[in-house]
């Protein structure tokens, strides 16, 4: 499937097909993050039951710590 994630085209895997699953792709399923589909925050409680469709647009924030 291809998305469009942080504004770049990416090639995914057949079975990623929640945004959970896109997560655990780039390795971030542990991590604090902001997920937006198509212009939609996604509260984290959904991850797991938000499908992405082919052509989404996804963009992720993850946080990180240093000075």
């Amino acid at each position: 499937m291809k998305l469009i994630v942080n504004g770049q085209p990416v090639e995914m895997p057949e079975h990623v097909t929640t945004v959970q699953h896109v997560l655990a792709h780039f390795g971030l399923e542990n991590r604090i993050v902001v997920v937006e589909v198509d212009a939609q925050i996604v509260d984290k409680d959904h991850f797991a039951d938000r499908i992405v469709d082919e052509g989404a647009r996804i963009e992720i924030v993850h946080f990180v710590g240093g000075g």
